[in-house]
């Protein structure tokens, strides 16, 4: 039996805003998306990032949240991922985090 895995979505809403994978780069471990619906000229920018799976007790209901990667909270913004207004500032969000895998590496 293979470990469920669960890939970024291609596509998420937030704040009546919708979402679209734009760009997904493996081997840079980041992804773009472009707001289609909502904002104009907007995209979110960020490292793709993995979690363990996880054992969830809802009273008393047991959930196993499987091994997947995850979209940024509030607080990532600024650290591991960027907001951006342009193309212009979202090159610039996609540099960075190229940039911060160069220097672990």
């Amino acid at each position: 039996m293979t470990e469920e895995f669960r890939r970024l979505p291609d596509t998420y809403e937030f704040h009546g805003n919708s979402m679209v994978l734009e760009e997904r780069n493996d081997e840079e471990k980041y992804v773009v998306y472009k707001c289609v619906k909502g904002l104009k000229n907007y995209y979110e920018v960020f490292k793709i990032k993995e979690c363990k799976a996880t054992t969830i007790n809802m009273g008393g209901k047991i959930s196993v949240v499987p091994r997947r990667e995850k979209l940024p909270s509030e607080n990532s913004f600024g650290v591991w991922a960027w907001a951006c207004n342009g193309t212009s500032s979202r090159n610039k969000a996609v540099m960075k985090i190229i940039e911060s895998n160069k220097t672990k590496k």
